[in-house]
């Protein structure tokens, strides 16, 4: 298992057009617009083509979100329903004449059909807008916001997104896997930015890494257009993570990812005028991949081995998975003590037999 601790740089192909070619940042979708698992576009794109949103494979079917549209492999940047299984082809997404967001899934067993919104709200949509940020918006008839994906982020933020006081980020399962993970980020209340192992009860016994930033003023957690990451208060700004850039640029997305491994990183990704980019690894933390508490699962303990996490068994344990060494150890010496217990009745009962005939 390698990880990355110190920036890297990675040349990858996405459809990308640069700025001067974009006439509108956003991609609309009109009342009854649908797509569909099986039949091409399976997703709406924004206007560059660098964001899209609809059915995304994985495993045997497809889940729904938004990716960063590149080779070798697109980044997920949000997830709707990211704890449902995936959904079957014959599946469809649909802006209904009503003004619904709807995902709608066909089974053989059931003609009707299962209906889920994708955007719980109350009022009716009038459109919806793919935009090169990332950023899905619903609007009602007066070109109000009624809905938007940022204001419901699963494990990242890109740039011009917040995270609410009192919001959290949840990581993934895996790299191929959206569902929930083992990890959070909470932006408190109390104003500071902690991560937690997402099966405790969130106290500060249970942090692994945090801003030490106790301010009540505090409003939001945010990243910029520049790649800076900041805690907004109602009295001044701390920064998390500096940037370098001084001015916004549409050949550049920043994205802020609590990462399956625990690991909070701020990436960069530079686009040139053919098309391609690089990604860059801006800032992370903790630093030590040991400090992310129960990293290495129950009844284990992790140690950094060139630069690199290495999680061993506790004694009286073994790995639930060897290839998989972070999802934590069993107990093995219970069945030992079985083993023992049933030898020894086997042992007592042909000597009491043994005695009785003698006697």
């Amino acid at each position: 298992m390698a990880f990355a601790y110190v920036a890297f740089f990675l040349l990858v192909i996405c459809i990308f057009k640069p700025a001067s070619s974009q006439q509108n940042n956003s991609t609309l979708i009109g009342l009854r617009s649908s797509i569909s698992t099986n039949i091409h576009p399976t997703s709406w794109r924004s206007p560059s083509g660098t964001f899209a949103f609809g059915f995304y494979p994985q495993g045997s079917g497809f889940i729904v979100g938004i990716w960063l549209v590149c080779k070798p492999a697109d980044i997920i940047t949000w997830t709707a329903f990211r704890d449902d299984p995936p959904v079957p082809s014959n599946t469809t997404l649909e802006l209904t004449g009503n003004g619904k967001l709807l995902l709608r899934t066909y089974y053989a067993n059931n003609g009707a059909g299962e209906e889920k919104l994708v955007a719980n709200i109350e009022r009716s949509a009038s459109n919806a807008r793919m935009f090169d940020s990332g950023n899905l918006v619903l609007y009602n008839e007066h070109s109000d916001v009624i809905w938007e994906s940022f204001k419901f982020p699963t494990d990242t933020l890109l740039g011009g997104q917040n995270l609410s006081e009192g919001g959290e980020l949840i990581s993934s399962a895996s790299t191929t896997n959206s569902s929930t993970g083992r990890f959070h980020l909470k932006m408190q209340i109390d104003g500071n930015l902690v991560s937690y192992p997402i099966d405790t009860i969130d106290t500060s016994v249970d942090a692994y890494w945090n801003t030490a930033t106790f301010d009540s003023s505090v409003t939001n957690l945010y990243l910029n257009y520049t790649g800076g990451l900041l805690i907004l208060s109602n009295d001044s700004n701390i920064t998390v993570f500096s940037s370098d850039s001084k001015s916004e640029s549409r050949a550049i997305i920043y994205r802020a990812t609590l990462e399956y491994d625990g690991i909070f990183r701020l990436y960069s990704h530079n686009f040139d005028s053919n098309g391609a980019y690089t990604t860059s690894l801006m800032h992370y933390a903790p630093k030590n991949q040991c400090e992310v508490k129960s990293f290495c699962g129950l009844n284990s303990y992790c140690t950094m081995n060139d630069n690199q996490p290495y999680c061993s068994c506790l004694p009286g344990t073994v790995f639930v998975n060897p290839n998989q060494r972070n999802k934590g150890c069993k107990r093995t010496i219970l069945k030992n003590y079985v083993k023992v217990a049933e030898e020894t009745s086997s042992y007592r009962t042909t000597a009491d037999m043994e005695k009785n005939e003698l006697g």
